[in-house]
C-alpha cells in the first residue's frame, strides 16, 4: 500500500460515521451463560433465595447451597457485563477501519483496483449523498486542491 493510500485509509478511519451501519457485525466470543437455579432445591431453599433476592436475608444467613448459587450467579453476571463492555470496545475499534476499507474497496472496484485514478472530488460528493451534506467537505477541498488529506500530493 502506497503512502497516499495509507493516508486516505487513515483519513477515512478518522472520519467514519460515529454509529456503525447495519451491515457491520462484531463477532465476539460467546456470551457467558447464567447458571440455572437447581431443580433439586427444597421449598425452603427456593423461598430463601426469593427472599434474599428481595433483600430480606443477608448473604451470611443463607443456606450453603443457596449461597453457592448466589456466588455463581454474581460471577456470571460480572462476566456478562465484562463481555458486553468488550463487545462495545470491539465495535468502537473495528468499525472505523471496516468502514474505511469498505469505502476504499468500493472505490477500487469502480476503477479496476487503481484508487489513484479516481475522481476523488466526485467520490466525496457521492459519499455525501449517504452520510449527509457537508460531511466530506474537508476531504473534498483537499483533493480539489491536489493534496491528499495529510498534505502530500495524491
Amino acid at each position: 500500500m502506497s503512502a497516499a493510500q495509507v493516508d486516505r485509509l487513515l483519513y477515512l478511519i478518522a472520519h467514519a460515521p460515529a454509529e456503525p451501519q447495519d451491515w457491520f457485525v462484531v463477532a465476539p466470543s460467546p456470551q457467558p451463560v447464567m447458571p440455572l437455579r437447581p431443580t433439586t432445591w427444597t421449598e425452603f431453599q427456593r423461598d430463601q433465595y426469593a427472599e434474599y433476592d428481595e433483600g430480606e436475608y443477608e448473604f451470611d444467613e443463607l443456606d450453603p447451597v443457596v449461597a453457592e448459587y448466589v456466588l455463581a450467579r454474581k460471577a456470571a453476571q460480572a462476566a456478562r457485563e465484562a463481555w458486553a463492555l468488550d463487545c462495545k470496545r470491539q465495535r468502537a475499534i473495528q468499525w472505523p477501519r471496516a468502514w474505511a476499507e469498505a469505502v476504499l474497496s468500493t472505490l477500487a472496484q469502480g476503477t479496476s483496483g487503481d484508487v489513484q485514478t479516481l475522481d476523488l472530488v466526485g467520490w466525496c460528493n457521492h459519499l455525501e449523498s449517504f452520510i449527509g451534506p457537508g460531511a466530506m467537505s474537508g476531504l473534498r477541498d483537499s483533493f480539489a486542491a491536489g493534496r491528499s488529506p495529510g498534505g502530500a500530493a495524491p
